[in-house]
């Protein structure tokens, strides 16, 4: 994660060389850098746990099929779903 802040994430931001784009939700804004940064580190990942299920914020944003993969939460007071 440290990588993926030190190239993807800081240059652009202390640049302010970096797009944004608005998500469906008023005023939640996506950055390049946001992009960039979670395809870097699903890539790291993936290279340590080539099996896992990794589903980042905005990949699954733009596969919601992503989502329906995952099992679903455990309520945190009692041990049904």
């Amino acid at each position: 994660m440290r990588d993926s802040a030190r190239t993807e994430i800081l240059p652009r931001f202390a640049s302010r060389d970096f797009s944004t784009w608005p998500k469906e939700r008023l005023g939640d804004l996506v950055t390049e850098a946001d992009v960039e940064a979670e395809r870097r580190i699903t890539a790291d990942l993936r290279a340590v746990w080539p099996d896992a299920l990794i589903v980042g914020e905005e990949a699954a944003h733009e596969d919601a099929s992503l989502t329906t993969q995952l099992p679903p939460p455990i309520s945190p007071s009692s041990s049904t779903p």
